[in-house]
């Protein structure tokens, strides 16, 4: 579907694909549980923060915003 969508091509495959791409979020939609696979479990997170990070462990993948950081400040 990503493909077709022109989501994917030469130049940008599924490991490079931007996770708030607008292609790959309405396949996830759409697909719902059959966008995973035995190695994943695709999900979408709705964040209010331009910013994100995606953290990952050992294959996991997890968001990270702004407001989830416990910043420490220097006085």
């Amino acid at each position: 579907m990503l493909y077709e969508l022109g989501a994917l091509n030469d130049d940008v495959d599924y490991w490079s694909i931007e996770r708030h791409n607008p292609h790959l979020v309405k396949v996830v939609e759409e697909l719902g549980d059959l966008a995973s696979s035995s190695f994943s479990k695709l999900k979408i997170a709705e964040i209010i923060s331009p910013i994100y990070k995606i953290d990952e462990y050992d294959g996991a993948e997890s968001v990270v915003t702004p407001d989830k950081i416990a910043w420490v400040k220097i006085e």
